[in-house]
């Protein structure tokens, strides 16, 4: 009875573990590698990417980002633009590094949904007093998820990611266990449970 009880538990673990889902990705250039940077003093510097037709809830941003002078009391902030705007948080460039690239994973307190079929742009801002001296990698390799066909603004320009985008990975909020399957699972283990105790009578 031991035995089986502890089976139960261990397959009740192995359950809440797996029935997570993986977040959807809607854009990624995260991985690639890096073929220069920007200054986010000289910005805002801006990456846009498109929704599909059933739209998109984002819940989360990453990006690579560095500082030359992390100690320099600079920040930025980090904002989801289209019609209106929301801002996703603010950056310290003490939470950077000099040495290497570094991802900053922002979740969004408030998910945001997205309009389908619509293009919107995750934006950089310097916090100016003092200035910032966090740059935003980019590579040239456009093969990521929703990377090609896009655009990104620096230096008050719009070039397309064909030369180009600035590194980043949006995707939607991550999946929870989902409450009916869970009762689902635990009436099926008591039920076992019963079974057990009646065939061991």
């Amino acid at each position: 009875m031991k035995k089986f009880i502890t089976a139960i538990i261990f397959f009740t673990t192995l359950f809440f573990l797996t029935i997570s889902a993986n977040a959807d990705v809607i854009y990624d250039n995260l991985s690639a590698t890096s073929g220069g940077n920007a200054s986010i003093a000289l910005g805002p510097l801006g990456d846009s990417f498109s929704t599909g037709a059933s739209g998109f809830t984002l819940g989360e941003v990453k990006l690579l980002l560095g500082a030359p002078v992390p100690g320099d009391g600079g920040s930025f902030s980090v904002v989801l633009v289209n019609n209106s705007s929301y801002t996703i948080g603010t950056v310290s460039d003490s939470q950077l590094s000099s040495s290497q690239l570094t991802v900053i994973d922002m979740t969004l307190t408030s998910p945001q949904t997205l309009a389908a079929n619509k293009q919107y742009w995750i934006e950089l801002f310097p916090n100016h007093n003092p200035d910032t001296s966090a740059i935003w990698s980019w590579s040239g390799d456009t093969s990521g998820t929703g990377v090609s066909g896009e655009y990104i603004f620096i230096n008050g320009a719009f070039p397309t990611t064909e030369r180009g985008a600035f590194q980043m990975q949006l995707s939607s909020p991550s999946a929870v266990p989902i409450p009916a399957a869970v009762w689902l699972l635990g009436s099926g283990l008591i039920g076992l449970v019963g079974v057990r105790r009646k065939l061991k009578k």
